[in-house]
């Protein structure tokens, strides 16, 4: 990935050229380009409508050594989570009612996808602008990641602690249409906000799946799954995805709607 000019990289902190770091990982486009050389892009905010786009999300944020410390320690395990290959294959296996990851790696899952989330939080781009952890926060996750720990510097808490991860694989099961678009919508983060402002949630899809972010103020239980559906615990070896049907969630009910109305989406202006 070619570099640009120099910059302080947003995760070392040293000035070195920064690469164009792409925010939700580029094997999440990739693969769901393989039939197509465009795909659906939403971003989850009121008034927005799909659209086709062929470009994935990237600006220039890290040096070239941090892109790859996340590309090796975080983005090949992710892959080979959601797209696994040859004998991997049998290793997430569709139950109906949920896809049962075995082999899971609690500690590699959390880390990849906490890595988006610090990604968008520290993005400019007007399709992350929604995501907002606070200086202090993104400065100790961007420590985690460094360190590829859970362990925050400094203190006796662990990072999910505070921030809960959910996977929730969407269905359809009376329009295999919609339920084979699903695969190839990208949808980016839309959020919730509680009335004491004590707890939020940030929510992105891709590959048929909703990704749920539960951040907190106050410490919990990282085994406490009662904050947040379909989480998966510390240590677990046997991960279980809950399957829902999209339209039993309601923070994606525009986006169903949105998808039917615009029946072929138009292409993405600006």
């Amino acid at each position: 990935m070619a570099s640009g000019e120099l910059g302080n990289c947003r995760l070392c902190g040293l000035v070195a050229p920064l690469q164009q770091s792409h925010i939700i990982p580029r094997a999440f486009y990739r693969r769901a380009k393989v039939d197509s050389p465009q795909l659906i892009g939403y971003v989850s905010a009121p008034g927005n409508r799909p659209f086709v786009v062929n470009a994935d999300p990237k600006e220039r944020l890290l040096c070239r050594s941090c892109e790859q410390h996340f590309s090796t320690s975080y983005e090949q395990w992710g892959t080979r989570l959601f797209f696994p290959s040859g004998r991997q294959k049998k290793l997430v296996v569709d139950m109906g009612s949920h896809v049962k990851f075995k082999a899971f790696r609690y500690e590699d899952t959390y880390l990849f996808f906490l890595s988006i989330l610090w990604r968008a939080g520290v993005s400019s781009l007007d399709e992350f602008k929604g995501v907002t952890l606070g200086g202090g926060m993104e400065r100790r996750i961007a420590q985690c990641l460094k360190d590829r720990t859970l362990m925050l510097s400094g203190s006796d808490f662990r990072v999910d602690n505070f921030i809960k991860l959910g996977l929730i694989k969407l269905t359809n099961p009376a329009d295999a249409h919609f339920q084979e678009m699903l695969k190839r919508t990208i949808f980016g983060f839309g959020s919730e906000l509680s009335k004491e402002e004590k707890w939020f949630i940030y929510y992105f899809g891709v590959g048929g799946f909703l990704v749920v972010f539960y951040v907190s103020l106050s410490p919990m239980d990282p085994r406490d799954s009662s904050v947040i559906r379909s989480a998966p615990k510390p240590g677990t070896r046997n991960f279980r995805a809950e399957c829902v049907p999209i339209q039993q969630l309601s923070q994606l009910v525009d986006l169903i709607n949105s998808l039917r109305d615009a029946g072929l989406p138009t292409r993405r202006r600006g």
